[in-house]
């Protein structure tokens, strides 16, 4: 699902987010990692190395502590000029999980998310935060050291009751604060975290 584009430096990037249901068993797992790019795959889910923690737990033991119950996988990614240059995965409350908060951490004040984009250049050289909020959220902005703003629409992603954002940086300006607002603007969390 395309979260965010643009274009920095004469050059296009997307932002994307992909929704992994929870597995009930190792073989779903297992089959979905294997969809996955290699460097985001566990290893140890299948058959742990001698030493691991997980070595001596049994495999339901290894699928409930690496997959939560309660929870998705959500797996964002960057490309840029059409090639996948960064990704990131991050569990996710599922529709039968726990109610999500305003900044899809739950009880947190702080978002979330994953800044892509910073290794390698990204998007032109511009980071960009893919970050899940909840339901109640109707839009995310960004308010710039320069006095200027940026603002997301959340986008829904399948069945999941989060919602997901892609919100590019700015080239030498700081983020004084990412703020979450309601459908009636109402602030429902700031954060003063990200793009610094």
């Amino acid at each position: 699902m395309l979260v965010a584009q643009g274009q920095a430096g004469g050059t296009t990037w997307q932002a994307r987010a992909q929704l992994w249901p929870h597995p009930e068993t190792m073989g779903q797992a297992l089959a979905q990692q294997e969809k996955w790019p290699a460097k985001q795959r566990n290893t140890e889910l299948a058959s742990p190395s001698p030493g691991h923690p997980m070595a001596d737990r049994s495999p339901a033991e290894r699928l409930r502590l690496i997959y939560p119950p309660g929870t998705d996988t959500v797996r964002v990614f960057l490309t840029v000029a059409g090639t996948e240059t960064e990704s990131s995965a991050s569990r996710v409350p599922s529709p039968d999980g726990r109610p999500p908060g305003p900044t899809g951490g739950g009880a947190g004040r702080s978002l979330e998310g994953s800044l892509l984009g910073v290794k390698g250049g990204g998007a032109g050289g511009v980071p960009v935060l893919v970050a899940p909020v909840g339901p109640d959220v109707a839009r995310v902005v960004a308010a710039w050291s320069d006095g200027t703003s940026t603002e997301a629409v959340p986008v829904v992603l399948g069945d999941s009751p989060m919602r997901w954002i892609g919100l590019p940086g700015k080239p030498g300006v700081q983020a004084t604060s990412v703020r979450l607002l309601g459908a009636g603007g109402a602030v429902l969390a700031t954060d003063t975290q990200w793009f610094h």
